[in-house]
């Protein structure tokens, strides 16, 4: 999925009522099957793409996907787009067809494959002021496990035109992957290799999966300050080599601000956007011809993006990263020395799954055996990663 513009209505626990203005909460009735819809438009290049589904019981994780309907995005000057689904209950614009810009009014019309009529409020895409700054702070916070040792990420906004007040936050984590003993050589056999290509490097990425939002209503100046975001451990081995954080940030009005807060507290992991909920809270979709209730949020926003990246070295002195993977690969490897049985050996290892990895090579003597590793431990693709270097990456 396009992540830097994806349209989101997140919808697993929102319910609509045409013309409400504040979230409210509502029952799902028992066994209803409702429109879910979830999406976002902003002022960054499409493709977009708008999920439906229907809701489920709260016993069944599935989620029918909602096929065959007609969606289409609006803005109120008379542009319109018509979305193609590309995947069951996935629908997208055109690669260079609508984008959002700041100060027009949005909104979202679907038709279902059986006629049922849906639309969204009008939205307006609101601007969204630079961020001051992204950075981390050491922090030792206490938990049910004891002490955990890690850096916890702050935002820090200033609107110098006082008119955002109400922020969300999505952010997506990107750390190299790389494999701790590289095969280069595929073994042939009688002492013979040939030079493959080896997934030396690798890069990982995850996407924010809790609600993060910010209001300076309070304040006399629309100003955020230390805002936290995330908080990475310094055991995780995502901080072994090079890490990036990439912070997004949108702006709300109060209705939208209250759809969220009102998810964040309902929630049944506390802040977690994904979890199936005993109740709904109202958003800004409507049934056109009934008075079924809708799932979901139609959202429109500019949106201010930074990132920042650290290495090793930006760590505190005397943390301690995660490097279990790494003991295991070389307190792992096996070796075969060379015997006039050592090919049926050899043979036997690469049948149950291990890589050659390299030469025994003695001075004056030449190659006295054979070395083999885990494929985790020689592919860092094996470890979840793409081999594809991000444009972004140092």
């Amino acid at each position: 999925m396009r992540i830097a513009n994806q349209i989101w209505i997140f919808g697993y626990c929102c319910l609509l009522m045409l013309g409400c203005r504040e979230p409210l909460m509502v029952e799902v009735p028992s066994g209803s099957s409702l429109l879910v819809v979830r999406g976002m438009i902003t002022d960054q290049p499409g493709p977009y793409q708008v999920r439906l589904s229907r809701s489920n019981n709260l016993n069944n994780p599935e989620f029918p996907m909602e096929t065959g309907a007609s969606v289409t995005i609006e803005s109120q000057s008379g542009e319109i787009e018509l979305l193609v689904e590309e995947a069951p209950g996935y629908y997208s614009t055109a690669e260079n067809g609508i984008r959002g810009e700041i100060g027009e009014h949005y909104r979202l019309v679907i038709v279902t494959g059986d006629e049922r009529q849906y639309q969204s409020d009008w939205k307006l895409l609101k601007a969204s002021p630079e961020m001051d700054s992204v950075y981390f702070e050491y922090q030792e916070q206490e938990t049910l496990d004891g002490l955990l040792k890690g850096l916890q990420t702050f935002v820090d906004v200033d609107d110098p035109n006082n008119a955002t007040t109400y922020y969300r936050y999505e952010w997506l984590e990107t750390w190299e992957v790389r494999a701790d003993l590289p095969a280069y050589f595929e073994y042939l056999g009688n002492d013979e290799r040939v030079l493959i290509p080896a997934n030396e490097f690798c890069w990982n990425s995850e996407a924010s999966s809790t609600i993060s939002i910010a209001s300076s209503a309070q304040n006399t100046t629309d100003i955020i300050s230390r805002h936290p975001i995330l908080f990475v451990t310094t055991g995780t081995s995502r901080l072994r080599w090079l890490y990036s954080l990439l912070v997004r940030q949108y702006a709300l009005d109060q209705q939208e601000y209250l759809f969220w807060k009102s998810l964040q507290e309902t929630a049944v992991e506390p802040g977690t956007l994904f979890d199936k909920q005993p109740q709904s809270v109202t958003g800004n979709l409507s049934s056109i011809n009934s008075d079924e209730p809708v799932l979901g949020y139609f959202s429109a926003s500019a949106v201010a993006e930074k990132r920042i990246f650290l290495s090793l070295g930006d760590l505190p002195e005397g943390s301690v990263i995660d490097r279990t993977l790494t003991r295991q690969c070389f307190d792992g490897q096996v070796e075969v020395g060379k015997s006039p049985t050592s090919e049926a050996e050899i043979q036997e290892l690469l049948d149950v799954g291990l890589v050659f990895f390299d030469w025994i090579v003695s001075p004056g003597a030449g190659i006295v055996g054979y070395i083999f590793t885990q494929p985790i431990c020689s592919d860092c693709t094996e470890q979840g990663g793409i081999t594809e270097k991000p444009d972004y990456w140092p």
